[in-house]
């Protein structure tokens, strides 16, 4: 068994999930916690992935340590959180890993039309190369835990989770698709499907080989209506600075065919008017645009990047946003659209207090982007770190 303490400098007291509720008119913002986690034991602790809500309005998420396994820290949980009539909300944890069946669930869930939850952990009994796992509702509130694969860090993926909180998608068939950073043919990571609901067999859709076709994949996978996947690699491409790929299922033959859209031309790890180093994968608006996050570039603290299609097949890569880290925060993360076309995101790290923020970008005349930040973390009864 196994559980890393690295993802909470400090073991800070309270780690919490939190709402900014935005008033259409003014844009006022609104700050409220949903729950605070206890250090350590049952409750769970260092909840480190994003959200998920079902249709009547639960939410579900992971932390990556606590729980009732593991020892002191624990192996981390799956929670629910349901809201009540007075406006609180009351946590359950719904599985607790032990480390034979998984530990340290950096990533979120996601749920197939069955209503089970998939997601992936870091760890497996004493290994660095994580699980992929089932919950089924049961009867009473009860769920089922299921290990679907336990990666191996050979052809099949696997590897450390590094800068990256990649879970799962699952297709409208209940097909799972997802990346390992590590592992696979060439050393490079992978992205991986395997047929569900309860079913085993992975198949390796692409092996990444740190090369011009990119290297340790990052980030949710997103489809387009035809099919195709669209995702981020770390680094690699023309320029090592990482890539924005597409894999097309190929018709009249086994396998998927990987295209490059876009290698970033920053400098890697570091600065440049370019991003460098996407980590979140991309979301498509409803024109077909496709946006996305760089932990590096601009002023070294990241970049906000749009990709537009071309007539002839080609992308063409625009900066909405470079951070400055010190005001606005930096190392966005994964990017949400409102049906508007604003953009909504958290900065992991800088901001006015150092500890992160949220952000809006909306577009404005020109062609521009105008950035507000809706709330600055004080690593006080806020949080920190988001």
């Amino acid at each position: 068994m196994r559980s890393t303490n690295s993802s909470v400098p400090g073991k800070m007291a309270s780690i919490i999930i939190f709402v900014v509720i935005c008033a259409t008119g003014a844009w006022t913002q609104t700050f409220k916690v949903l729950h605070n986690f206890g250090p350590i034991n049952n409750d769970g602790f260092a909840p480190d992935a994003g959200l998920i809500l079902d249709g009547n309005g639960n939410l579900y998420g992971t932390t990556v340590e606590g729980g009732s396994e593991c020892g002191d820290y624990g192996c981390g949980t799956v929670f629910e959180l349901t809201p009540n009539q007075d406006g609180s909300w009351s946590e359950a944890v719904i599985h607790s890993f032990n480390g034979n069946d998984g530990a340290n669930p950096y990533a979120p869930v996601a749920f197939d039309s069955r209503g089970n939850l998939y997601g992936t952990t870091e760890h497996y009994g004493t290994g660095i190369n994580g699980t992929l796992y089932e919950l089924v509702p049961g009867v009473g509130g009860m769920w089922s835990e299921i290990t679907r694969h336990i990666f191996s860090g050979g052809w099949d993926g696997g590897g450390s989770r590094l800068l990256t909180n990649a879970g799962v998608v699952v297709n409208s068939a209940g097909r799972l698709f997802g990346t390992t950073p590590g592992g696979g043919a060439y050393g490079g990571g992978v992205v991986y499907s395997l047929a569900g609901p309860s079913a085993n067999g992975e198949i390796i859709l692409h092996a990444f080989g740190h090369g011009n076709d990119g290297g340790m994949p990052t980030g949710l996978l997103t489809f387009d209506a035809s099919g195709n996947i669209y995702g981020t690699a770390y680094i690699g491409g023309s320029n090592g600075a990482g890539i924005v790929f597409k894999l097309t299922p190929n018709r009249l033959r086994v396998g998927w065919t990987e295209t490059v859209l876009y290698s970033f031309t920053g400098t890697p790890f570091g600065g440049g008017p370019d991003g460098a180093n996407p980590t979140n994968g991309v979301v498509f608006d409803a024109a077909g645009n496709l946006y996305g996050t760089t932990q590096y570039g601009g002023n070294i603290s990241g970049t906000v990047f749009e990709l537009s299609p071309n007539p002839d097949g080609s992308w063409t890569e625009s900066i909405l946003h470079a951070f400055d880290g010190r005001t606005e925060g930096g190392n966005p993360q994964r990017l949400s659209l409102d049906n508007t076309g604003n953009i909504f995101s958290t900065n992991v790290a800088g901001g006015p207090y150092t500890y992160g923020t949220v952000f809006k970008l909306a577009p404005s005349s020109g062609g521009q982007w105008t950035i507000t930040i809706l709330h600055p973390f004080t690593s006080g009864l806020d949080g920190g770190w988001p």
